[in-house]
């Protein structure tokens, strides 16, 4: 990953680290000799507990391979293998967060697989039958397939070279002093390379398991936000149809029969913006806009986007592309308590006083881009709420003719003055001033 935040590298998170109160246990042990899931890959976790499990290993095999008089070279040769793959563990563990470089742990492992053949009694010691772990390790710590094709290779080569050199040259191999040496062998290897190998697929499984709990929580995380940024059925539509490399392969588009938009601007914004310091103007703002985005959730509305102080809005998109009846009733609604919010909201010190456009009619709603990809809406609706909080009065809401006959029965309103706009003549407009009181409005 690359670090994109300025100022000093910090440093990997040792292994070791415990946070303090954390319970002491299996897990948490686990955890602090290979490393915990939030701070170490699954590959570095892996390599660590290959180096530490086979590092014992090899050295109770040092000690029984003297025990049972067998020559000074497999002897030393475990015993050195011993103690480098016990630094190869104490290095991994100081450069985690780097690249990992197995490749001298897996030259151990290979040198041991070999060199044991032909120092326990070639074929009969069976000691070809561990190289099955050796190569599935080898094949988990590298990075790429070319190097795996190369590991994989260079056991099965391996593997036909000693069988045709002990048919060949039986001499080569250390006889077992007796049979009862061969058992007492058997005896000792097999149980060893059955713990160590259960040790390290116990810690691919646990790594296994942190790591998939981890992911699922991303995934969580990833559709939680998905869906604050979109309605349901465009975040779903874009889940469903991302390709394998992470891609869109499908544009999400729909035609809305008819949704009501929604414009909010405060007055006078730009004039006080532009001499106070800018982390003041911000912090006020996202306070204003966290109190507009509430009252958008709670009236049912989906905040489309804000542009500088302006903050857009609409209402009927959860039709699904049909006709919403209560698109207008929630956007006034929801326009009415913006007005009522401006009276406890300050911006720089003032009073907030919104200007608010409502329009009714067809919408399209869609996604765009894919650097950080957008919902929005756009036609003539969306153009007609612009001008109607564009010409509109600080503390009013102004509506369209749609808008005004969807709200007759559950709202006050007032006439308001005829706008003559380039695209639209003569469009009459209307005031909503509240909700009607009796039945009607509830």
């Amino acid at each position: 990953m690359v670090d994109c935040v300025s100022g000093p590298r910090r440093r990997p998170a040792r292994v070791g680290k415990r946070v303090a109160g954390e319970p002491v246990g299996p897990k948490s042990i686990l955890s602090l000799l290979f490393g915990a899931a939030e701070r170490t890959s699954l590959r570095e976790r892996v390599y660590l507990a290959t180096c530490l499990i086979t590092s014992f290993v090899f050295g109770a095999a040092c000690v029984h391979n003297a025990s049972l008089g067998l020559g000074e070279e497999i002897i030393i040769l475990t015993g050195v293998s011993a103690v480098a793959m016990l630094a190869f563990y104490a290095l991994g563990r100081r450069t985690l967060g780097r690249r990992l470089r197995p490749v001298p742990a897996l030259f151990i492992l290979y040198l041991n697989a070999f060199g044991g053949y032909f120092g326990n009694g070639g074929s009969i010691g069976g000691v070809q039958f561990f190289w099955t772990a050796a190569v599935t390790i080898s094949v988990f710590l590298v990075h790429t397939r070319l190097a795996r094709a190369a590991v994989m290779s260079a056991y099965v080569a391996g593997a036909l070279a000693v069988l045709a050199l002990e048919y060949l040259h039986p001499t080569l191999s250390v006889p077992y002093a007796s049979v009862e040496a061969r058992y007492l062998d058997i005896a000792f290897s097999y149980p060893v390379a059955m713990l160590a190998s259960a040790g390290v697929i116990q810690q691919v499984a646990f790594a296994y398991d942190q790591n998939t709990a981890l992911l699922e929580r991303a995934h969580a995380r990833a559709d939680a936000l998905l869906d604050a940024l979109l309605p349901k059925r465009a975040a779903r539509f874009l889940q469903e149809s991302t390709g394998q490399g992470g891609e869109n392969t499908r544009i999400f588009a729909e035609d809305v029969a008819e949704a009501t938009v929604l414009f909010a601007d405060m007055a006078g914004f730009s004039r006080r913006a532009r001499e106070a310091p800018s982390e003041r103007v911000v912090r006020d703002l996202d306070r204003i806009f966290r109190r507009l985005d509430e009252i958008a959730r709670r009236n049912g509305i989906q905040k489309i986007k804000t542009i500088g102080d302006a903050y857009m809005a609409v209402a009927g998109l959860d039709a699904g592309g049909g006709a919403s009846a209560r698109s207008a009733t929630a956007a006034a609604d929801a326009a009415l308590d913006f007005m009522a919010a401006a009276g406890e909201l300050e911006f720089l010190g003032s009073p907030v006083r919104f200007r608010v456009g409502l329009a009714t009619g067809p919408v399209t709603a869609g996604v765009i881009g894919s650097e950080r990809p957008h919902y929005d809406i756009w036609g003539d609706t969306v153009n007609l709420a612009a001008r109607m909080e564009a010409y509109g009065e600080p503390g009013r809401i102004r509506a369209c003719p749609a808008t005004a006959a969807r709200l007759a029965a559950t709202h006050r309103l007032e006439e308001g003055p005829v706008l003559r706009l380039a695209e639209r003549p003569e469009t009459p407009t209307s005031w909503v001033v509240g909700r009607a009181v009796g039945p009607a409005g509830g």
